[in-house]
């Protein structure tokens, strides 16, 4: 051989070693690491950025008090961004234009939505301010005698209409809101200096809320309407168009390999079957083929199989002597049909090569996919005479793409569809809705005290019941319907084609029902329930983000309404939002204003007919609307946290007033309390109630306190020690309303109680229901059989308190011995009707 064809065989060589070294390096698969990481970032942006927005939405209907989940919000965006541009995954700067040009698109849209939750912030603070202060300024200017009663009622009915902006204000509300303010300032010098004064305090408050409120409105619509979430979608795009070239570079980069790999083969037989002294250089390409990461098969002209490498076995689990031989056709997994096959080998015989994906079965019974390349080996006739086929398994590349395209529509920890696959398929539903003129209910369901779960059981056991939470919910809808996770605790469903709006009642009722029933996790038997808002189509909005902000309002409704109950979306919730805001405002200056006062009314001995207790009812006397009943605003003290000032000032003067009475000789056995369940929960509870007595002088065997059962049952082990403790202090104690909560044979026995108090709804009916007459019939022995004194509630008529008597109920209240009256009223009947005659003396 020449040394000129020598230098030409070793320069091909080298050229074919830096080709097959140029293709293995670029035709590497793609790091499932890597993807996944990138993936769950671009997908919490997502759910983010989404609940950003419903943050803003609640700061501006005062649903939310703080801004920082606001900061926090803004703060994991711009983490999860930075991850993408520098952190071990990123996914900026890598070559791809596309990403940066996307990348920084979405760091302008963060900046500028940033900048505008930046401005909400002040604006929103300035505009709380001026709704903080503007009804104390109405109130005050109300007050004054000297004020004419019309401009009074146009301060109120102004203050009512400001208010009600921040439920929703079209430009036409803002603009009859500035021209009744402009009425109320002409002619200003018709009025007292003071009148005029007070009524600049109004004007001006006034006028602040409706430039702030109506830039804040604005700005809300900016923010919610940002590019911000087109951006990410665009950065989501741009990531999996560069995945989609990745993979396809990669399978390019393959397919040339397993080309050059053909050649390289085909080189090595020809020589083999021309020059067989060349024998070790075919053993040496053999070897190649032996070590390469594709699997290869070489079959004779009758298409059975001759040869297979080492990845042909770990690929397919058949050793060469289980293969060499036979037809291929073995391997074949049922998915292709023979017309399939039949394509294959003819483009093969017209092209003299296919490439492909197929689905192939190992030795094991599992079936996979396969980037597989087929080719003929022809002669010097271009007769074939051998096939040569190359293949690579490629399940981690499908499992990798299928994964992305599942979490950038799905929440990672419950696998339910997150809020933009949910939102897509409610306005599918709704132009469904649309073209037939159907009906399609929106639920949003909060879990109920989902915080103290986590709280005090820790994350993990808050993410084990958020996926048990998610699997019953799915359990309970049809298949066309949709339940999704929004964040945190907040579930939707989407039923779709209701044949009516109250259809969604009876869904609402069986997922309560469901959540009602205990989790068993980690060792723990948890109880939860949720609070329901429903919106429907076309009711209640006709589009996606109308339903799902009533919705939302529904479910706060819900919670007000006791929690573990629905609600409908109604008109009627503007005014009823608006009484709340109001209420509350004025509440907070109860206290202040010596506005509570209270009520007695007697619990008298049944075989005596002698008072033998008083129990304490707290009333509120409003400057403007009179008398408040309880039911309108004990629960929003409950929920404000305001229960907790006005239970211990019902506390010192029920016992302040105890103590006169006692010194003026006409006081009756015991004062009768009611605590609240923010109250029981108090650390320094029995502290506080002995610096009471102490303060008032009154004795802890004059004082009852009374708890329901539902607050001693939350927490049992907590509330035996506070119970305990109370007891030790001489103080008597009560369940309230027995018969309505757990009615628990065991805390019976274990906790000090020394009375109970049977519900009036089973006192109502009685003598003449039987199943009232039992009830109470069993409460009365089941108390006597635990030595307790029975109180019966809501004693109206005498056959009622005839009955209780002879069933051995000890003691009676209700309105057939006096409904609760001021302690003016009372001690004529003190005076009158007193028998202090103590428990231990009658059991002697």
């Amino acid at each position: 051989m020449s040394s000129a064809r020598l230098a030409l065989k070793v320069a091909a060589g080298l050229l074919a070693a830096a080709l097959v070294i140029f293709l293995l390096a670029n035709a590497r698969s793609i790091d499932p690491v890597t993807h996944s990481r990138v993936v769950a970032n671009l997908s919490k942006i997502q759910e983010l950025d989404s609940e950003l927005d419903e943050i803003v939405l609640k700061l501006r209907d005062a649903l939310l008090n703080s801004y920082d989940p606001a900061v926090a919000t803004l703060n994991l965006i711009k983490w999860h961004k930075r991850e993408l541009e520098q952190g071990e995954y990123a996914i900026a700067g890598r070559g791809e234009p596309e990403i940066d040009k996307a990348m920084a698109e979405f760091s302008r849209e963060l900046a500028q939505k940033e900048a505008l939750v930046e401005r909400f912030k002040s604006k929103n603070a300035l505009l709380k301010n001026s709704f903080h202060y503007l009804p104390l300024s109405v109130e005050t200017l109300s007050r004054d005698p000297r004020i004419p009663q019309a401009l009074s009622a146009r301060a109120q009915a102004l203050l009512r209409d400001i208010l009600l902006l921040r439920l929703g204000a079209a430009p036409a509300d803002y603009e009859r809101l500035a021209l009744a303010v402009a009425r109320l300032r002409q002619n200003p010098e018709r009025h007292p200096l003071p009148v005029r004064s007070g009524l600049e305090a109004v004007l001006l408050h006034a006028q602040n809320v409706l430039t702030h409120q109506e830039q804040l409105d604005r700005l809300v619509q900016e923010i919610t309407a940002a590019d911000m979430r087109n951006a990410s979608k665009s950065l989501v795009e741009a990531y999996n168009h560069a995945f989609e070239r990745g993979l396809k570079q990669a399978n390019l980069y393959r397919f040339i390999l397993l080309l050059v790999s053909l050649a390289l083969v085909t080189y090595a037989a020809h020589s083999f079957l021309r020059l067989r002294e060349n024998a070790k250089q075919l053993q040496i390409a053999t070897r190649a083929f032996e070590s390469a990461a594709e699997g290869v098969m070489i079959y004779d002209k009758e298409r059975r199989i001759m040869f297979v490498n080492k990845a042909f076995t770990r690929i397919t689990g058949y050793t060469p002597p289980e293969a060499v031989g036979r037809d291929p056709g073995f391997l074949r997994s049922g998915e292709h049909d023979a017309a399939f096959y039949e394509e294959v080998w003819n483009e093969i015989g017209g092209t003299g090569n296919w490439q492909g994906e197929m689905w192939r079965r190992r030795k094991d019974g599992g079936i996979y996919p396969e980037l597989r390349s087929i080719s003929a080996v022809k002669d010097e006739t271009g007769e074939t005479t051998h096939y040569v086929a190359v293949f690579t398994d490629i399940s981690q590349l499908k499992q990798d793409k299928a994964r992305l395209e599942f979490l950038a529509q799905h929440d990672a920890l419950t696998r339910l569809p997150n809020r933009t696959l949910f939102e897509d398929r409610l306005q599918a539903a709704l132009n469904r809705a649309h073209r037939h003129a159907g009906t399609v209910g929106l639920f949003f369901i909060d879990l109920d005290r989902f915080k103290d779960i986590n709280d005090s059981l820790g994350h993990a056991v808050g993410d084990q019941l958020l996926q048990a939470v998610a699997d019953r919910l799915k359990g309970c809808v049809r298949e066309t319907d949709t339940v999704a996770r929004l964040s945190g605790d907040e579930f939707t469903v989407l039923l779709d084609e209701l044949r009516k709006s109250g259809d969604a009642a009876g869904a609402a009722e069986k997922l309560l029902a469901v959540l009602a029933q205990p989790f068993t996790l980690s060792g723990h038997e948890l109880f939860i329930s949720g609070s329901i808002g429903i919106s429907c189509y076309p009711d209640d909005g006709s589009d996606t983000q109308t339903l799902l902000k009533n919705a939302d309002a529904a479910m706060y409704r819900a919670k007000e309404a006791g929690r573990n109950t629905y609600q409908f979306f109604s008109a009627e919730m503007n005014a009823h939002a608006l009484e709340r805001l109001v209420m509350t405002s004025s509440l907070r200056l109860a206290l202040e204003r010596n506005e509570f006062l209270l009520h007695y009314q007697p619990v008298v001995d049944l075989a005596t007919g002698g008072f033998n207790a008083l129990e304490a009812l707290v009333r509120w006397k409003h400057p403007e609307l009179g008398m408040v009943p309880p039911v309108r605003f004990i629960p929003l003290a409950e929920d404000s946290g305001l229960i907790v000032p006005i239970g211990e000032w019902v506390l010192k003067h029920a016992c302040a007033q105890m103590k006169a009475w006692q010194t003026g000789g006409i006081a009756p056995q015991r004062m009768a309390v009611n605590l609240s369940a923010r109250q029981f929960k108090q650390k320094e509870l029995a502290q506080r109630i002995e610096a009471i007595l102490d303060e008032t002088g009154l004795a802890p065997q004059c004082l009852e306190l009374e708890i329901t059962e539902s607050m001693v049952m939350q927490d049992p082990a907590e509330a035996e020690k506070v119970l305990d403790r109370l007891h030790n202090m001489g103080i008597l104690l009560a369940i309230d309303d027995f018969g309505t909560g757990y009615s628990s044979l065991s805390y019976l026995k274990r906790f000090p109680i020394d009375f109970l108090k049977i519900d009036r709804s089973f006192v109502r009916d009685t003598p003449g229901n039987p199943d009232d007459v039992a009830i109470t019939r069993a409460i009365i022995a089941l108390a006597k059989s635990l030595d307790l004194w029975v109180i019966a509630e809501g004693v109206e008529t005498e056959q009622q308190r005839a009955f209780l008597k002879a069933e051995g109920c000890e003691e009676a209240q209700g309105y057939l011995i006096s409904k609760p009256i001021s302690a003016e009223e009372l001690e004529p009947l003190l005076r009158k009707n007193i028998r202090p005659l103590l428990k231990a003396e009658r059991q002697s």
